[in-house]
């Protein structure tokens, strides 16, 4: 049904290349093009850099943010918490759950592992801050993705992120700066990027530094606004 919507239109506007090229294999007459997620805007100064807790010698704190769904496959970021000590690493998950049975794999594995902790609920935009705030990296191991969410959240706060290779981080990411990349479902891979990560930590002090957050949103509006001739 969606492809049969999406071929009727002539210019069609997309998240990341995993979307630019699954349209166009099935509308290839289309005029498409990728927009990345802009940044969600921050109470974080502009040119400040990310909060390092003062406890550095502690477990880097690692965020799994968003709504949990199926599709994002939890299950490796689980693997990975199983493959640390709890003096390397914390790995905390917020949001809300799709399903019973997800919340109920989450609360299990936290129960089991000291180094896992959640809060299963909606949040709301006055506590994002304090939430990215106490986090040093955010994690995005999704083995597909059309556009996110969270990644556009911690690029707002200016916090590094470690994402899977379906994940397209737009055009201002560069790697060891901004953030990791890994190969999506290999949870022993993401430990080592973890492991990587926290033994460069100082390298991401100034993450998204090439980003321009005041702009993007306008930037965006004013390319759709192209595309359109309006």
């Amino acid at each position: 049904m969606s492809r049969l919507v999406i071929r009727q239109f002539k210019k069609v506007f997309v998240q990341s290349h995993n979307e630019y090229d699954l349209v166009k294999s099935f509308h290839p007459k289309a005029n498409c093009t990728i927009l990345n997620h802009p940044p969600y805007p921050s109470q974080r100064p502009r040119n400040s850099r990310h909060y390092k807790p003062s406890e550095s010698n502690g477990p880097i704190k690692v965020l799994f943010f968003g709504f949990i769904r199926e599709y994002k496959v939890i299950d490796t970021l689980h693997e990975a918490a199983k493959q640390v000590s709890d003096g390397e690493f914390h790995f905390h998950f917020v949001g809300e759950s799709w399903s019973d049975s997800l919340a109920d794999k989450i609360g299990s594995a936290s129960n089991k592992h000291p180094n896992i902790s959640r809060e299963m609920s909606y949040v709301s935009t006055s506590f994002l801050q304090s939430i990215f705030d106490s986090c040093d990296v955010v994690v995005l191991p999704y083995p597909q993705s059309t556009g996110s969410g969270a990644l556009a959240t911690a690029k707002g706060m200016r916090v590094p992120v470690i994402i899977s290779d379906c994940v397209d981080p737009g055009p201002e990411f560069t790697e060891g700066r901004d953030g990791i990349i890994f190969p999506a479902g290999d949870s022993t891979r993401l430990v080592s990027a973890l492991r990587e990560f926290r033994e460069n930590i100082s390298d991401f002090d100034q993450c998204w530094s090439a980003m321009d957050h005041d702009k993007e949103w306008g930037l965006a509006a004013t390319r759709i606004l192209d595309e359109l001739e309006l």
